[in-house]
């Protein structure tokens, strides 16, 4: 079993680098379209179960006759924290489970790249700084909101405003600024510039440097897949707690 992760783990490695580092102006939603999404999240396509909100049906154990599919299914869907069984929102984990051993690696990568995050320095209010810049760049409202309360209890609302935005990271500290326009360049321009690159790589290292590009990778990998199978939130107002795609559409996030 240790091999076979092994080999996963790399292979998802490399999905995430090949599918998350992209170009993402044509999928960027339009100044004022605030409104317009929250709107969209309620309406629901023809081709959407409402009971996933996505394009995607829940995955059961039921679905495999094969024994080490259902033991892991069972491992990634059980896993503690886990909340799909609770929650209406699928998320591209829920997703991911129809191959269990792939939802079981991209698991296996995230923890190990927020492990190595740790183990070179970047603490963990840059870690979730890191992933409000990829979802932000991206346009991936859904997992920005999912994040957000926990974002703003190690950075503060003036930092998450300033990225929600797309403000001037005048009065950020350096290394708040430094994942700040590395994500910018990373997802609004063909080629990092070489002074968002050498910037992070001051402020983080080489190891941490490229912790921060692989997690950006990976939410960004989430996001092409949420935009494959139409995943919507959560508007019941009957979510079982936090990154279960809730939204508050009485109360609506600001617009971009």
């Amino acid at each position: 079993m240790k091999t076979s992760r092994g080999v996963f783990v790399m292979a998802g490695a490399a999905l995430v680098v090949i599918l998350g580092i992209g170009f993402h102006n044509l999928a960027s939603a339009q100044p004022g379209e605030g409104s317009n999404w929250v709107a969209q999240q309620t309406k629901l396509p023809a081709d959407i179960h409402p009971e996933t909100l996505s394009r995607a049906i829940r995955p059961k154990e039921s679905d495999f006759t094969d024994p080490q599919q259902k033991k892991v299914f069972d491992e990634v869907n059980n896993r503690p924290g886990s909340k799909q069984l609770f929650a209406r929102w699928l998320g591209p984990t829920g997703t991911r489970l129809q191959i269990p051993e792939l939802a079981l690696n991209y698991n296996e990568q995230i923890r190990l790249i927020h492990e190595q995050m740790t183990k070179n320095g970047v603490q963990p209010q840059y870690q979730e700084l890191t992933i409000a810049v990829a979802t932000r760049e991206t346009d991936n409202r859904d997992e920005f909101l999912n994040h957000e309360p926990d974002a703003v209890k190690l950075y503060g609302q003036k930092v998450e405003d300033i990225v929600r935005t797309r403000g001037e990271t005048t009065g950020l500290d350096a290394k708040q600024a430094a994942i700040v326009h590395f994500g910018r360049d990373l997802f609004q321009k063909p080629v990092v510039s070489s002074g968002a690159f050498a910037d992070l790589e001051k402020n983080f290292g080489k190891k941490g440097a490229l912790s921060i590009a692989l997690l950006m990778c990976y939410y960004d990998s989430n996001y092409d897949l949420m935009r494959v199978y139409d995943q919507h939130m959560d508007t019941s107002g009957k979510c079982p707690g936090p990154h279960s795609g809730c939204l508050d559409a009485k109360n609506p996030p600001p617009t971009w």
